[in-house]
């Protein structure tokens, strides 16, 4: 079971974001947005680093989605794209396009 939590506390308010695996070394610390960011771009899996996990990926991909679907003001979402370089951006449109197959197979 994997879980997730924010600590705040100390002196400036700092957090510490957990992610939390079934053993000690799945544990992962982030003082900072950015430690996160790191953290992510270079996950494979939980269970072998040597393994590419496409389905985890994707799990935490949803979640980020979840969360700005949710969250999200429609003028924060048609700002997105500052926060992207152009690769994420064209990934991310390719995404959009594949996804509509696979949208278009359900719905027919």
């Amino acid at each position: 079971m994997v879980g997730y939590r924010t600590l705040r506390g100390g002196m400036g308010g700092e957090r510490l974001i957990v992610a939390a695996g079934q053993r000690d070394e799945d544990v992962m610390r982030a003082e900072s947005v950015e430690e996160l960011e790191t953290y992510l771009r270079e996950f494979t899996s939980w269970s072998d680093p040597d393994v590419y996990d496409f389905g985890a990926n994707a799990h935490l991909l949803a979640a980020c989605l979840d969360s700005l679907r949710t969250r999200a003001l429609d003028a924060e979402l048609e700002e997105l794209g500052e926060y992207l370089t152009d690769a994420q951006s064209d990934f991310l449109f390719r995404v959009v396009e594949l996804m509509s197959g696979y949208r278009d197979s359900r719905e027919g």
